[in-house]
């Protein structure tokens, strides 16, 4: 099997019950050296490696190795109860990724999200998805760091299954390593995501940025966050 660049490949349905509070465990087995590897690094998770075919194995023994990152595989999609009203998608940097959470406890905010409104008296029911990627941001984010919001929101929120809404938990890196950006074209940007998630979805959008004080970044630059805040 070979994915084209910048494409996705679904496997065939398994017919297996999982419910909200599962562990999953995926493995992938690669035969051959693949050269550069699709991954999502920081991933607060850690990914066992072993040499050789190992994937249908039943327990971890083999698995000598493990690397904070996930490799190729970037979903997994699941048929929901019918209690569920859908999926909000989380789509941010570093905050949203989970960055310095505690490592496999699922500490990230979005995962406590996920655990409120999965709560039986919760008034709406859905999935959360985490779009989060490390030092992402919404205007020039470097290659290294992932494609800027508007580029990747389609691929990574708008043609996720089941979106209902979306929240836009974005903007501190702009600010802090651009200081010199006028508070309006951050808002622009954040106004031009908005708009073409309400256009290629019926869905809810909500948008923020944390205050910035005490940062150790902060220096002159809180116009552009009080301005947003406001």
């Amino acid at each position: 099997m070979t994915i084209p660049k910048g494409k996705r490949f679904f496997s065939d349905p398994i017919d297996m019950e999982v419910s909200s509070k599962d562990k999953l465990a995926v493995s992938i087995y690669v035969k051959e050296p693949t050269g550069p590897a699709s991954w999502h690094p920081r991933s607060v998770q850690t990914s066992y490696i072993a040499t050789g075919n190992h994937a249908s194995a039943a327990n971890a023994s083999r698995f000598d190795e493990g690397e904070e990152a996930w490799f190729w595989l970037d979903g997994v999609d699941v048929k929901p109860k019918s209690s569920v009203d859908g999926a909000l998608a989380v789509v941010g940097s570093s905050i949203a990724n989970g960055n310095h959470s505690t490592l496999n406890k699922d500490h990230r905010w979005p995962d406590y999200l996920a655990k409120r409104l999965n709560e039986e008296d919760s008034k709406v029911h859905l999935s959360v998805l985490n779009a989060g990627i490390t030092a992402n941001q919404l205007l020039n984010s470097p290659p290294e760091k992932g494609e800027n919001v508007l580029a990747r929101l389609d691929r990574d929120v708008l043609s996720q299954s089941g979106i209902k809404a979306v929240i836009l938990h974005i903007g501190l890196n702009d600010i802090r390593h651009h200081p010199g950006y006028p508070a309006e074209k951050i808002i622009a940007r954040m106004q031009e995501v908005i708009d073409v998630a309400h256009k290629k979805r019926d869905s809810d959008l909500w948008r923020d940025t944390n205050a910035l004080q005490g940062f150790r970044y902060v220096y002159n630059r809180r116009r552009a966050d009080q301005t947003e805040g406001e």
